[in-house]
């Protein structure tokens, strides 16, 4: 009887043994954080035991790579890779939160729409496949690694499908009037893009003033020679990459100064005036002019766009007359600042753009 139970104690762990040693060789599904964040191999054996043990093993390096951005309709090569174990007894678990994976290798099969091994791997490895959306929005690539001492996740690789957001526009303010005719256009937007811009006379855009393509800076200059003066102009911006050409922007507009300022000796200004900084942008140098029409007490303060005074450029009592004052940029970060003038009831501010 003692042999019998022990003859059967000991098929049923040289079973067990087994199963722990083969199980899902043929390749298993659902193991990545998509499904849950304490998945992984573990997780798939009742009673929390795993073929590749409970708990993932940091010793095991698992990481996906490939394009961040993918058209719409267009497959992209992805990659997972493996390091930290030599065995032969590895495999993985590939899914997606939306769209479609492919084997392009004879390691990897599709299973329940994921991407797993078609038996044992040999580690370390590196094995591509594809990813295919039809769909625009961000999607979550996951995947987890399997080695015959352990497993681990791989970091989780975030892909835009499609092309990119509508930038913001900064600057000049939407409704500006008196804008010099060479002016800066800046604007905000995803990084690496290339963008177009359009300037024209219609809010519809019938007629083009200007159109500039390909553009690597989140500014551009307008020449002179473009513009008309006292003229309503609007301006549009969009944003080209590897996921294709977005949308245009919101339509902001701005008018153009009347003439061009002019200084007559020997004439004292009529009225207070802040001029825009030249040149601009500005990196890291720059000139302020502004005019008082009287004796005042003029203050003239430079600051970030979080209301913080960064610099003092004037604060005296001055005679009527014309200025200009030099502000250096040196120490600070790019970007857009305001400078104020405050003379008696006078106040007038603007903004300039520090460029590196």
């Amino acid at each position: 009887m003692r042999g019998t139970v022990a003859t059967i104690a000991f098929v049923f762990f040289l079973f067990f043994a087994c199963y722990l040693a083969y199980a899902f060789s043929a390749g298993v599904t659902g193991q990545t954080k998509k499904h849950s964040a304490t998945a992984g191999c573990g997780a798939k054996v009742s009673g929390g035991g795993g073929c590749h043990g409970v708990n993932s093993n940091a010793s095991i390096q698992v990481a996906l790579s490939g394009p961040t951005v993918l058209p719409v309709g267009t497959p992209g090569t992805y990659t997972i890779v493996l390091t930290g174990a030599t065995t032969s007894g590895g495999g993985c678990d590939i899914a997606v939160s939306s769209g479609t994976l492919s084997s392009t290798s004879s390691l990897l099969q599709v299973l329940n729409q994921e991407l797993t091994h078609v038996s044992p791997i040999g580690t370390p490895y590196s094995i591509e496949f594809t990813y295919l959306s039809n769909s625009p929005g961000t999607v979550t690539m996951y995947a987890n690694g399997k080695a015959s001492g352990g497993w681990n996740w791989a970091p989780e690789l975030a892909i835009r499908i499609g092309p990119p957001s509508q930038p913001v526009l900064l600057l000049p303010a939407d409704g500006s009037s008196a804008v010099p005719t060479s002016t800066v256009l800046s604007w905000s937007g995803v990084q690496g893009a290339q963008w177009t811009v359009e300037v024209s006379t219609s809010q519809a855009f019938g007629t083009v003033l200007l159109r500039r393509e390909s553009l690597t800076d989140t500014a551009y200059t307008i020449p002179e020679g473009v513009l008309p003066n006292n003229t309503k102009c609007y301006w549009r911006v969009r944003a080209t990459d590897s996921g294709g050409t977005g949308g245009w922007s919101q339509i902001w507009s701005f008018s153009t100064a009347l003439t061009a300022v002019e200084e007559t000796p020997g004439q004292l200004p009529a009225v207070f005036a802040l001029a825009q900084n030249y040149p601009n942008p500005f990196n890291p140098n720059t000139e302020v002019r502004y005019e008082v029409p009287g004796i005042s007490d003029v203050r003239l303060v430079v600051y970030d766009l979080l209301g913080r005074e960064v610099a003092t450029l004037v604060n005296e009592t001055q005679q009527a007359g014309r200025y200009e004052v030099a502000f250096d940029g040196t120490g600070l970060a790019s970007g857009i600042y305001v400078y104020q003038i405050t003379a008696g009831s006078f106040v007038q501010a603007r903004k300039m753009l520090l460029t590196r």
